[in-house]
């Protein structure tokens, strides 16, 4: 690998570790902006009544309930967001394990790919080509698949709530389904497998590729 393939991967994986940082921060906002809106909310509308108002200890009774609801919607939230939080964290570090396995020439490969995509697809696309091989990202998991498993590809344009293509593959071992949300992806896929075996058939461009 030379001094301007190395380069670009160092950056792709930065770009790519930059989107996974900005997502768990965006995650991580949401666990604190909530429960701050609401607190102080609740405590505006409690200074609102005043406390000669609502009585003393009803005014100190509002404050702590302020205090308590804020906290136990933080913690609520953060039960719920961690999860899907780690999925994430995991799903990007997946890419990290492929990136680095790549070779010269897949470099220029994954160069070539990410310069025609969207700017969604472009620093965490959903396959990445890897000598003979395609390996797909999904929320849960990673799946590689040898191009000379693949006995046939359909691909299927739907059009509902924006454009998308879906992957049908069917392999020696069974049949796999994906969803792509771009066209020059799903371009390169059909082009990178039947370069790799031209044995794999396909249904035809005119029905999807526009």
């Amino acid at each position: 690998m030379n001094t301007e393939q190395h380069a670009f991967l160092a950056h792709f994986m930065r770009k790519n570790q930059f989107v996974k940082k900005l997502i768990l921060i965006c995650c991580l906002a949401i666990c604190i902006i909530v429960p701050l809106v609401f607190f102080i909310y609740s405590v505006n509308e409690t200074n609102g009544f005043g406390k000669e108002l609502l009585g003393a200890e009803r005014y100190n009774d509002r404050m702590t309930d302020s205090y308590l609801y804020a906290a136990v919607m933080f913690i609520a939230l953060l039960v719920v967001i961690f999860p899907f939080a780690l999925l994430l964290h995991q799903f990007f570090n997946r890419y990290l394990i492929i990136l680095n396995s790549l070779e010269a020439k897949d470099v220029d490969r994954l160069k070539k790919l990410t310069a025609n995509v969207g700017m969604m697809e472009k620093y965490n696309p959903s396959c990445i080509f890897r000598k003979n091989t395609v390996t797909f990202f999904t929320l849960f998991k990673t799946h590689t698949v040898s191009f000379f498993d693949i006995n046939r590809i359909n691909i299927t344009r739907v059009s509902y709530k924006g454009i998308s293509y879906v992957i049908a593959i069917e392999t020696v071992s069974g049949k796999l389904n994906y969803r792509f949300g771009d066209l020059m992806l799903t371009r390169s896929l059909i082009e990178e497998a039947c370069l790799a075996n031209p044995r794999i058939a396909t249904n035809s461009y005119n029905s999807w590729n526009f």
